[in-house]
């Protein structure tokens, strides 16, 4: 009865891996492209945080100072 429990044991410990990884690639695999297209929007360089659970993604604000419009005299 021991014996076979520890090959269940052993089973589980090395298949558990496997199949978290290949979640993992199949999640990617689905979601790639929308993932993609997220980050290219919001510029992936200036993405500080990425949560995936209710979708959050929080961007570094920019240090470039906002132009004002000239305004015509009259």
């Amino acid at each position: 009865m021991r014996v076979e429990i520890m090959k269940w044991v052993n089973f589980i410990t090395v298949v558990w891996p496997l199949i978290g990884f290949i979640a993992i690639l199949a999640f990617f695999a689905v979601f790639h492209r929308p993932l993609r297209q997220i980050l290219e929007q919001f510029n992936c360089r200036d993405v500080i945080r990425l949560k995936l659970g209710p979708l959050e993604i929080e961007k570094r604000r920019s240090r470039k100072p906002a132009r004002t419009r000239n305004r015509k005299k009259m």
